[in-house]
């Protein structure tokens, strides 16, 4: 994946209409692993049109959803693999500033909460923190039928919670 010059906007994500991505498949639940499939299939399709740019924002969230939080992964481990995913977008993308502008606008909590997430790990942001936190909590409650979905983000919300005081 080459550098785009200029990099991303915010107009550039709402260009691609990712929203379709998070809300389609309804059956399907609404985390980061079915997001990352996904967006993969529309980075593909960007690519074979030769959208350049559509292409780099579904790779970015591709790769972003791609990491699963695992209930018996420990919260430090978390951490240095969403370090490794921030660094690695800021060797490709070199500003990220389009990350901080789009997160109050998506409004699904699962997808939120993960690039906020990985904002505050990668940055120390603490509103990135905060909003972390809400959206994991909300995000657990849409998936409180998969017990060990529920579990992992509010497992992680209280550890952001902790980490922050």
């Amino acid at each position: 994946m080459s550098q785009l010059n200029p990099p991303l906007t915010k107009e550039d994500f709402t260009k691609t209409c990712w929203q379709d991505v998070v809300n389609s498949n309804s059956s399907e639940p609404k985390d980061c692993d079915t997001y990352s499939k996904a967006f993969q299939t529309k980075e593909k399709q960007a690519q074979e049109l030769g959208n350049l740019r559509e292409m780099h924002v579904f790779y970015i969230l591709k790769y972003t959803t791609n990491c699963v939080i695992r209930g018996d992964l420990e919260s430090t481990k978390i951490d240095e693999r969403f370090n490794r995913i921030f660094t690695c977008l800021i060797d490709k993308y070199l500003d990220l500033d389009f990350l901080s502008q789009i997160i109050p606008e998506i409004s699904d909590p699962e997808l939120q909460a993960r690039l906020a997430d990985i904002l505050w790990v990668g940055t120390g942001e603490y509103e990135m923190a905060h909003l972390a936190i809400f959206a994991y909590l909300k995000s657990a409650i849409i998936l409180k039928s998969r017990n060990d979905l529920f579990f992992q983000r509010t497992k992680r919300a209280f550890y952001l919670a902790r980490k922050i005081q």
